[in-house]
């Protein structure tokens, strides 16, 4: 007579292991036959707010070629990028497209819609502010944002 571990680890391996074989096998699939946006790293189009001041004109240029690289090695569609050096931007530039079909470029100034990743963002900033005791949870919400309106 089979135990129950003989019966049911098969069945068990099989619901559980085909839907992950399935992910990575799509997963290296989109990489092998997707189409890079940028073979050529210097390809990548980007538009600057202005120029660079002359001090930090060689970093910048450092910089623009690392992001070429990455968003081309990353097969990314677009991508901003802004420097600030004691309160004050020294850099800003978008590099590549905000809307591939449209060809509408990526600058500066562009937004970029976040999804649910604004979750994920707010409850770590929410635990630094837990950590660090800047925040209570059980205080009521005006204790930070006076002008909200208090609920019956």
């Amino acid at each position: 007579m089979k135990t129950w571990k003989e019966t049911w680890v098969t069945p068990i391996l099989l619901v559980v292991g085909l839907p992950i074989a399935a992910v990575v096998g799509f997963l290296m699939y989109v990489a092998v036959t997707s189409t890079p946006l940028y073979p050529n790293p210097q390809d990548v189009k980007s538009v600057m707010a202005s120029a660079p001041s002359p001090r930090w004109a060689d970093a910048v240029e450092q910089g623009r070629q690392l992001v070429r690289a990455r968003v081309s090695q990353q097969n990314l569609p677009g991508l901003s990028v802004a420097v600030g050096v004691s309160g004050e931007i020294v850099w800003a530039e978008g590099f590549g497209w905000a809307d591939i079909q449209n060809r509408v470029p990526v600058s500066p100034i562009t937004r970029f819609r976040i999804g649910h990743a604004s979750k994920a963002l707010t409850s770590a900033a929410v635990g630094v502010l837990l950590e660090k005791g800047r925040l209570r949870l059980d205080d009521e919400i005006q204790t930070y944002v006076p002008a909200f309106p208090r609920k019956q």
